[in-house]
């Protein structure tokens, strides 16, 4: 006779998944969290009410990353802001050209995943990678198009950048939302995997992303 116990279960798919079970809240179908969402909510920051700031989302995430690696998230924008001005990847009426700016001045180590150019990208292949990421604690950055989300369809938000910090699987394995810091909604708020997907692999970005190691 077999006995079946919900601890059990939980277990034997860690195991087969080889993936870190984190502590947090689980919906009805999950029974695992890769990432930190929990942990990595303190780093978030409201670009909402800032005068000029509409388009630096992008700022805002990879401040906050910077933030949770230990620097100082006021100095680290500020520091983005004027070398964006000054090298002309950032435009207050447009945003950011690219990710990890930043980053590279403080020599962070990050990978570049995805972008227009790159080949043989599919929605599989793009959400296996960022799972792994997430599992082994790196700090994911993402560019999607906004009105792919329900919550920014029909507002005036297009291109925006999220710091995906956690993901929700089912009882099978499979991915049914992400957990983001967006500047422009709230800490650990979640977005259907559907939805993500849409955004995410759009033309203009084709899943693009960096991927930090701290």
């Amino acid at each position: 006779m077999i006995r079946r116990c919900a601890g059990c279960l939980t277990i034997l798919i860690v195991m087969l998944t080889g993936l870190p079970a984190d502590a947090g809240p689980l919906h009805p179908r999950t029974i695992l969290l890769v990432g930190s969402p929990d942990r990595l909510a303190r780093y978030w920051h409201d670009q909402r009410w800032v005068e000029g700031d509409t388009y630096a989302c992008a700022l805002y995430a990879q401040a906050s990353v910077l933030e949770a690696l230990g620097y100082d998230f006021d100095a680290e924008l500020a520091a983005a802001r004027e070398s964006g001005l000054r090298d002309g990847w950032f435009e207050p009426d447009v945003g950011s050209m690219g990710l990890g700016q930043p980053l590279r001045a403080h020599k962070i180590l990050f990978e570049a995943f995805g972008s227009p150019v790159a080949k043989d990208l599919t929605p599989d292949r793009a959400l296996r990678r960022l799972h792994r990421e997430l599992a082994a604690g790196h700090f994911a950055v993402t560019n999607l198009d906004a009105q792919q989300l329900a919550h920014y369809r029909g507002s005036a938000i297009k291109w925006h950048t999220l710091w995906i910090t956690g993901m929700h699987l089912d009882t099978h394995g499979l991915p049914l939302s992400v957990i983001a810091n967006d500047s422009y909604r709230g800490a650990a708020v979640e977005y259907p995997i559907s939805e993500f997907l849409a955004a995410w692999g759009t033309p203009e970005f084709n899943f693009y992303a960096i991927f930090v190691h701290p």
